[in-house]
């Protein structure tokens, strides 16, 4: 519980409220949207950063 309540000192409770909010929304089909979202947004980074690093072909 002190972790919890140290960790929360510099946010305002609105923006806990509206974090609560968003994140109840996303996990309301199991999460499945938003991990998908995820790892489309990570591959994506991924193969752009892997494109940008190798010797040119």
């Amino acid at each position: 519980m002190d972790y919890v309540y140290l960790n929360t000192l510099s946010v305002s409770h609105d923006t806990q409220l509206r974090v609560l909010r968003i994140l109840n929304v996303a996990l309301e089909k199991n999460g499945s949207e938003i991990f998908r979202f995820g790892y489309d947004t990570v591959r994506s980074t991924a193969s752009l950063s892997a494109k940008a690093i190798s010797p040119l072909q």
